[in-house]
């Protein structure tokens, strides 16, 4: 299971960058045609330490979501990698 966590930590950064870049784009469009953009961001990292993500799925699967959703979110959270670039270094 540890496996599982260290990989699903991964897979949660890899979702946080694709948010971040969606919100650079959405102000850039907004800034770039004169409008000003606020914005709020709120830290649940810790929350996600004490998740337990196979009781999650199956809830997810008892409230009636949609198998092939979850048997997404089970793969992601499984198999994803991430690699982190810093200036010219990986």
């Amino acid at each position: 299971m540890t496996g599982f966590v260290r990989r699903l930590i991964i897979v949660l950064s890899s979702l946080f960058m694709l948010c971040a870049s969606i919100l650079r784009r959405t102000v850039d469009y907004y800034t770039n045609r004169g409008s000003l953009v606020f914005s709020c961001f709120v830290d649940f990292s810790k929350v996600f330490d004490w998740v337990n993500y196979w009781k999650l799925f199956d809830k997810l699967l008892d409230d009636g979501v949609n198998s092939k959703i979850v048997r997404t979110l089970v793969f992601w959270y499984s198999h994803q990698q991430i690699c982190v670039q810093r200036q010219s270094t990986v």
